[in-house]
């Protein structure tokens, strides 16, 4: 009775010991389970988490290129989003400067509402073409600024007041939906460069007063004569005679100094801002116009004096009084307008040309019209 109870004993242990070793296992296979379907669970996060990371990545990005789009388009066109923003165009590139008037001329703020509102419009499109479950917020408002920090870096913005929202089964993740980039740039630099020299200096009015100093020519003359028939002389024979070349050649004459002028303020424009900029100032023949105008009165008060001065029919002269001196005044006058230029050297960028239809690295060209002179003979 002893030896079964013995064994009884012996088989309650042991079946203990197999129930308290299958109870382990159970517990470590369960422990396992529930840390499979943690880690899993949290990888699944961890996953959605870095594809919202890489959306904001790409919205980054897209900023980036918009900004970049945008300089090229809006400098391109002179400081507008549209040409037909601008007042007065020429060859479809607006006017900075007509004559005495500038208020054409994309300043003081304008130009920076038209970088923001073309980068918004690339922005969007680049934004919209991402293809994802993630839900984009639409934005609307953006805008480009110097940067506090740094006068050479711009500070785009592109501000939404909803998140970036991704939703699953029991999952929701959401992130800040306004995208800021601090982007270096030389935009407000290359406007300036076109304010200070064409807007608030008229360069191209310097350009011609030069030439109507260069040119040498007399400011009055007189010629004195005996009236006849056959020689009532003209103020054109008066400015001829004065200066020993005609009207024509005198403005001829006026047209080159202010062309001359015209390539030397390039020269002088280019040492002054060579390190960052090329500025190429162009024009046509067409674009420069000159006029030398007489304005004369004979020693009598009387502005033809042989007027009167006729012959019979037979030739003989009467009423032609005696000698004549006719002074003159010649009024000198030129304009030009000119084709700006402003490429900034430093950097390309991979950008858009409609005109070409060809996306290439390009140097961002600031360009526009200045129309000037000491007498408007150029119609804008």
């Amino acid at each position: 009775m002893k030896g079964v109870s013995t064994a009884l004993m012996v088989l309650l242990v042991a079946a203990l010991g197999i129930v308290a070793t299958l109870g382990m296992y159970f517990f470590i296979l369960s422990s396992n389970l529930e840390n499979l379907r943690r880690s899993t669970t949290e990888s699944g996060i961890v996953a959605e988490i870095n594809e919202v990371e890489f959306l904001k990545q790409n919205l980054h990005q897209a900023l980036d290129y918009s900004f970049y789009q945008s300089k090229y388009e809006v400098a391109g066109l002179g400081g507008y989003a549209e040409l037909a923003d601008a007042p007065k165009s020429h060859n479809g590139l607006p006017y900075w400067r007509v004559y005495e008037d500038t208020s054409s001329s994309p300043f003081p703020d304008t130009y920076r509402q038209s970088l923001s509102e073309k980068t918004l419009e690339i922005y969007n499109t680049y934004s919209n073409s991402i293809n994802t479950e993630i839900i984009k917020p639409v934005v609307t408002e953006l805008t480009v600024e110097k940067a506090a920090s740094n006068a050479d870096y711009a500070s785009v913005t592109a501000f939404s007041y909803k998140t970036i929202r991704l939703e699953k089964a029991n999952l929701t993740i959401e992130d800040n939906g306004t995208i800021n980039e601090i982007i270096q740039t030389n935009i407000f630099d290359q406007f300036d460069v076109g304010k200070i020299n064409f807007v608030d200096t008229d360069s191209v009015l310097q350009t011609v007063s030069d030439a109507m100093i260069g040119c040498k020519l007399a400011k009055e003359g007189s010629l004195t004569y005996h009236c006849t028939p056959a020689r009532n002389p003209t103020p054109e024979e008066v400015f001829e005679d004065t200066n020993d070349m005609t009207i024509a050649d005198a403005e001829n004459l006026i047209k080159d100094l202010i062309k001359n002028n015209i390539a030397d303020l390039e020269n002088n424009l280019n040492e002054v801002y060579g390190s960052e900029f090329v500025i190429h100032l162009s024009f046509t023949d067409s674009d420069i116009e000159s006029n030398v105008k007489p304005t004369c009165k004979s020693s009598t008060g009387d502005s033809d004096p042989c007027k009167t001065c006729c012959c019979d029919e037979l030739g003989n002269e009467f009423n032609c009084g005696t000698w004549y001196t006719t002074d003159c005044k010649f009024l000198y006058s030129g304009a030009a307008r000119v084709l700006v230029n402003i490429t900034d050297k430093t950097k390309t960028y991979a950008v858009y040309d409609d005109g070409i239809g060809t996306t290439d690295l390009r140097n961002i060209e600031l360009r526009f019209y200045v129309l000037s002179g000491n007498s408007e003979l150029i119609t804008p």
